[in-house]
């Protein structure tokens, strides 16, 4: 696991596999990155692979405070993600929750994502 600063969080990530573009997994409501455990392996085997855990969740910064848990902030720490690790475009895959952050993010920054998939 690592850690990187996103505006006001520490966000927990983990890192798999090697190449270009990456894809970048967002987990759901009460999830982290554990969720993509079984997956992990399949995933890096094609390229690099990204699961990070979002605010309040995981071993990301939990504020404490009701109103900085809205999925618009959370699509902003996604993209406060991305820019932290440089990625300036990516595959994004969005479970339950997560793919309603994935689709704010999409919809915000189009050309920041070149695949979007919803999961459930």
């Amino acid at each position: 696991m690592d850690r990187i600063r996103v505006g006001d969080i520490e966000m927990a990530y983990e890192e798999h596999g090697a190449g270009g573009r990456p894809f970048v997994l967002v987990h759901g409501f009460t999830g982290s990155r554990d969720d993509w455990r079984e997956m992990l392996p399949r995933l890096a085997a094609r390229g690099r692979t990204l699961a990070m855990d979002l605010r309040g969740h995981g071993d990301t910064t939990n504020t404490g405070v009701a109103s900085t848990y809205d999925f618009a902030q959370m699509a902003r720490d996604v993209l406060g993600f991305l820019d932290a690790l440089g990625i300036e475009r990516c595959d994004l895959l969005g479970h339950s929750m997560g793919g309603v952050v994935a689709q704010l993010l999409t919809l915000d920054h189009p050309a920041r994502v070149a695949s979007l998939v919803l999961m459930d």
